[in-house]
């Protein structure tokens, strides 16, 4: 007997704000390079290209803060569109984010398929 596979459809979706894990990966991008340019200065020997790599960590979550902040701030506005009833511009043009739970009707009978997920492997 082998026990039930879990498919992704079976898993609610996980809410994340990436806004704050986005500034504390910067933060600790920084910590980083604070601790590393202290070493330096004070002739401890670090491997050559840490500090190049920490800022390249905070310039690349710079840019990631740069498009979660207008993300999230337009999930806050659908998603106050959605609790008093009414639709915000554009957002029945949007698709559905993947795995946010609005992917349409669904067959909720306890071990219901969805109609897009693949047939279950039988082996004598």
């Amino acid at each position: 007997m082998r026990p039930r596979r879990t498919i992704p459809d079976d898993l609610p979706p996980m809410r994340v704000n990436t806004v704050t894990m986005v500034v504390t990966g910067i933060g600790v991008w920084v910590a980083v390079l604070i601790a590393s340019v202290v070493m330096q200065l004070m002739g401890l020997s670090i491997p050559a290209r840490t500090v190049e790599v920490c800022v390249a960590g905070v310039v690349l979550g710079l840019l990631a803060l740069a498009w979660a902040v207008p993300q999230r701030r337009r999930d806050l506005r659908a998603e106050a569109a959605r609790r008093s009833g009414e639709s915000t511009p554009g957002a029945d043009r949007r698709a559905p984010a993947a795995g946010s739970g609005d992917d349409g009707p669904r067959d909720r009978r306890p071990g219901a398929r969805p109609p897009h997920a693949l047939p279950e492997e039988h082996h004598p």
